[in-house]
């Protein structure tokens, strides 16, 4: 494969996407946008959860919660 040849472009991708995705929200109401992000953010813990999806496993149990003081490098003596 020549590694002048793109098969994909990532970066344009993502222009296109966030552009797509930019003038659609701009096109809905505040509250329309909030309910479609709600919605959207629903559906990605779902589908995270879900019966394929990375979470799927791993109950409360797997969660860890670090508390930080916020002084790092900082020895505790």
């Amino acid at each position: 494969m020549n590694p002048k040849i793109k098969a994909f472009d990532c970066v344009e991708e993502s222009r296109k996407w966030r552009e797509a995705t930019s003038a659609k929200l701009n096109a809905m109401s505040p509250d329309e946008e909030l309910a479609y992000l709600h919605a959207l953010g629903e559906r990605a813990r779902t589908e995270l959860r879900g019966p394929s999806g990375p979470w799927a496993e791993a109950g409360t149990e797997a969660l860890l919660v670090r508390e930080d003081d916020g002084e790092y490098g900082r020895k505790k003596p």
